[in-house]
């Protein structure tokens, strides 16, 4: 019923507004994360051993170039978004389905709000109970908030299964309905087709993250 409203929206609406709308929240959200983190208490508390002298010098080397962190942080999630485009298109070449790339980014980008809706429950989180009482967010609806007694500290499997929330079944859900839409399947074909290569672009997703992770340290 509500298939050709969403695909003539999706149709008329230019993708260069979801892109400046996406960047612009997460710019907002994760500055002000990164101002937090840069904080001579917080700095203390993971450098404890450090002198009150090096650590001001770090804040103050660091604050140079702030700015850069968001906007990496920023360029990596368009890396996943552009992942899961990649990945949808490899499925609906092999379907040989009459589906543009450009419509195809554009719905992950749509679904990408999850997301924002996410970081944004985060960031009201954060300012009403505080940055030391984030760690109590950050994971839960997820895999790990169930099985982090039996997950070690330094494992591997933290990255997964902190990213495997309720938050990537809404995001599936959304891009399954999206996708049906654009496609004119039915919902099960649809969630059917897509969660198979949500999974893969999912994975890559991982793969990169935790091998940047490994770069860093």
């Amino acid at each position: 019923m509500f298939d050709f409203p969403i695909r003539k929206w999706l149709e008329e609406t230019k993708s260069y507004k979801f892109i400046i709308l996406i960047t612009i929240t997460y710019l907002i959200i994760y500055s002000y994360n990164y101002f937090i983190l840069f904080d001579y208490e917080h700095f203390k508390k993971i450098l404890p051993f450090a002198t009150d002298n090096s650590v001001k010098q770090l804040i103050h080397d660091t604050k140079k170039i702030i700015w850069v962190f968001p906007l990496l942080t920023v360029l990596f999630i368009f890396i996943r978004i552009f992942l899961n485009t990649f990945c949808l298109l490899l499925g609906v070449y092999s379907k040989n389905e009459i589906i543009s790339a450009k419509q195809i980014f554009k719905i992950s980008l749509l679904s990408e709000f999850v997301y924002i809706f996410r970081d944004l429950i985060g960031f009201v989180y954060e300012l009403i109970y505080g940055q030391e009482n984030i760690n109590e967010f950050d994971g839960s609806l997820s895999i790990y908030s169930l099985m982090k007694n039996n997950i070690p500290s330094d494992s591997w499997a933290i990255l997964p299964s902190k990213s495997l929330s309720i938050y990537s079944l809404l995001y599936l859900i959304v891009l399954s309905l999206l996708y049906k839409s654009i496609a004119r399947t039915t919902f099960t074909k649809s969630i059917a087709f897509v969660s198979i290569y949500f999974l893969l672009g999912f994975s890559l997703w991982i793969v990169v993250n935790m091998s940047v992770n490994l770069f860093i340290k």
